[in-house]
C-alpha cells in the first residue's frame, strides 16, 4: 500500500521560517504573512502608500508547508525530537512491542498490504528513570521541549524587541505547578512540542476517525494532514472501525502535532462491542499498544464511579459521554467498581514510562441544560480533583501531566467560572481550564462558580476570594459539593 503525496500548498502570501533556540539547537517553525501596503491621503488628497512589515504567526502545519522538506507520506515526516530524547540518556529503544495485541497483528501476514512500510523500534524509560515534561520540570530541568513551546508562544516578539515573560524557565514553572502540559510521547518525535494552559495562547483540538460504515486508511491520512494544515494544534484519533492500529500508525508517523485516543474505545471493539467482556488486562494491553505507537495523551474516563448507576437516571438526556456509558454500564453488569478507577495507580505507571499525559474525561458531563450541574456531574467532578491531584499519590509519584475535561451545557446564567485554586487539595489541577474550583474554607472543597448579573450581600462560608478571580462580577453564587453528595448554597460579594 502507498499514499500519493498530499498536496497541502504552502498558504499564500508567506513563507515559512525558522525562529532558533538559545538554550538548545533547535529551531522553531513559524509562518511569516506578507501584508499589503496602507494607503491614506492627506489634505490635498495626495495619495500616501506606506509598507507594513510582515507579521508572524503560530504554525501548526509542520514540514508539509516548507518547500525545503520532501514529505514522503510513506517513510513519514522528519523525527524532530528524537535526538533531544535520546541525548536525555534516560531512555532506551526496545528490541520489538511489547503489547500482545500488537505483536499479533505484528504477526499478521495478511496485514502487510496495509501496513505502515517503515517501523520503528519503540522507546522506554530506562529502570528508575522518570522521563516526563513534569519530571523534569519539578527537578528544575529546563529541557528542548521547553524552550520550543517558549519561542513558539513568543512568535517573533524578540526579533521586534519586545520583551515578554515566557520564558523557557517560565514555562518550566507552569509544568511543575501543574498549570500547563506538554503532550509529547517519546514514540512521536516527529511532533512539534506544544503548551496547553491558562497562561498560554488557545489551543483548537479536530477530531478524526475511522467507523465501520467508512473510511479508509489513506482518508484518516488525509484528514490529520489537513487538520494541522488549518490550524489545529492537536489530534485525536476516535476510530471505531476496521485496523484501528495500521491506521493509527500512519497518522501518528505524519502527524506534527500531538495526538491522543480515548482507549476504551479500541479496548470495546476488541471484544466486539461488547461491554460485559471487557477487562482490566484488556484495556492495559491497549495502552501499552498505543504508547509505544506513540500516542501523545489519553482520555480516560476514571470518574464514572459505580454509585453514579443510581444518579443518571434523575436526568433528562442521561449519560451522553460514550466512554462514560461503556464503564458505567461495565460497573452495572459486573457489579463491581471500574477498573479504570481502581487501576488509576498502575495506569500512571504504565502512561510514565513513555511520557503521555492524561486527560480526565469528563463521563458524567450534562447532555442538556436540564441535567447541568447535578448531583452525578458534582460526584465526578469530585473523583477527577483527587485524581488529578499534582501532589497525589498516585499522580505526584508518576509525575504524570493531568488535564481535566469540562461541562458542555449550562445555563447562560450559570456559565461555570474557571478560578487557579486547589481542587479538593489538588494543587493546580485545572491545566486545561476545566471547570472546576475550590474555596478555602474549614477544608477543601469542590464548588461550581456561577455568574449572576445581581447585586447582594451576605456570604455564609468561610472561603476567601481575589476580586480578580470574578472577572469583574460582583456576585458569584457558590454550589459548595461536600464528601457525601450533599450541597450547600451561598453567595460570594466582591
Amino acid at each position: 500500500m502507498e499514499i500519493n503525496y498530499i498536496n497541502v500548498e504552502s498558504y499564500p502570501a508567506s513563507e515559512k521560517i525558522y525562529v532558533p533556540g538559545t538554550l538548545f539547537p533547535i529551531k522553531v517553525g513559524m509562518r511569516k504573512i506578507s501584508l499589503t501596503p496602507t494607503v491614506t491621503f492627506d489634505h490635498d488628497n495626495n495619495r500616501i502608500v506606506t509598507e507594513n512589515a510582515p507579521v508572524c504567526v503560530y504554525d501548526t502545519s509542520g514540514p508539509f508547508t516548507d518547500p525545503d522538506v520532501k514529505v514522503d507520506i510513506n517513510r513519514g515526516i522528519p523525527r524532530l525530537r528524537e535526538q533531544w530524547i535520546a541525548d536525555r540518556g534516560d531512555v532506551e529503544q526496545l528490541d520489538n512491542i511489547t503489547s500482545e495485541y500488537g505483536r499479533e497483528r505484528l504477526a499478521d501476514k495478511s496485514l502487510d498490504e496495509i501496513r505502515f512500510p517503515h517501523l520503528m523500534k519503540p522507546y522506554k524509560a530506562k529502570p528508575g528513570k522518570r522521563i516526563t515534561q513534569m519530571a523534569y520540570a519539578k527537578a528544575g530541568i529546563v529541557t528542548a521541549e521547553m524552550e520550543y513551546v517558549a519561542i513558539r508562544e513568543n512568535m517573533n516578539n524578540r526579533e521586534l524587541g519586545i520583551d515578554t515573560h515566557i520564558t523557557p524557565e517560565f514555562v518550566r514553572d507552569e509544568i511543575a505547578s501543574g498549570r500547563a502540559i506538554i503532550p509529547a510521547n517519546i514514540n512521536h518525535p516527529e511532533a512539534e512540542p506544544m503548551i496547553i494552559g491558562r497562561n498560554f495562547l488557545v489551543k483548537l483540538n479536530t477530531n478524526i476517525g475511522n467507523s465501520a460504515l467508512s473510511s479508509s486508511i489513506e482518508e484518516e491520512v488525509n484528514k490529520a494532514v489537513w487538520s494541522c494544515y488549518w490550524g489545529g494544534d492537536t489530534l485525536m484519533d476516535l476510530s471505531t472501525g476496521d485496523n484501528i492500529h495500521e491506521t493509527r500508525e500512519w497518522i501518528i508517523r505524519n502527524c506534527p502535532v500531538p495526538m491522543g485516543t480515548v482507549p476504551i474505545y479500541q479496548a470495546l471493539e476488541k471484544v466486539h462491542g461488547n461491554v460485559r467482556k471487557l477487562t482490566w488486562e484488556i484495556y492495559r494491553d491497549t495502552l501499552i499498544e498505543q504508547c509505544e505507537q506513540g500516542v501523545d495523551y489519553f482520555t480516560i474516563h476514571a470518574g464514572v464511579l459505580r454509585r453514579h448507576a443510581s444518579l443518571v437516571g434523575k436526568r433528562l438526556t442521561g449519560v451522553v459521554s460514550r466512554g462514560g456509558s461503556i464503564m458505567l454500564q461495565w460497573t452495572v453488569l459486573h457489579n463491581e467498581e471500574s477498573f479504570l478507577y481502581t487501576h488509576f495507580d498502575e495506569i500512571c505507571e504504565i502512561l510514565n514510562k513513555y511520557d503521555v499525559a492524561v486527560s480526565l474525561g469528563d463521563g458524567m458531563r450534562p447532555g442538556s441544560i436540564h441535567d447541568a450541574n447535578d448531583e452525578a456531574q458534582f460526584l465526578e467532578l469530585d473523583v477527577l480533583g483527587e485524581l488529578g491531584a499534582v501532589d497525589s499519590i498516585p499522580v505526584g509519584n508518576a509525575d504524570l501531566l493531568i488535564a481535566i475535561g469540562a461541562a458542555d451545557f449550562l445555563r447562560f446564567d450559570d456559565a461555570i467560572l474557571d478560578l487557579e485554586a486547589p481542587v479538593v487539595g489538588a494543587g493546580h489541577g485545572d491545566a486545561q481550564e476545566v471547570g472546576q474550583a475550590c474555596a478555602r474554607g474549614d477544608e477543601y472543597a469542590s464548588i461550581a462558580f456561577c455568574f449572576q448579573f445581581v447585586n447582594g450581600d451576605g456570604f455564609p462560608n468561610d472561603a476567601v476570594f481575589d476580586k480578580g478571580d470574578t472577572c469583574g462580577f460582583k456576585r458569584v453564587n457558590l454550589v459548595v459539593h461536600n464528601r457525601i453528595g450533599q450541597a450547600e448554597l451561598g453567595n460570594a460579594v466582591f
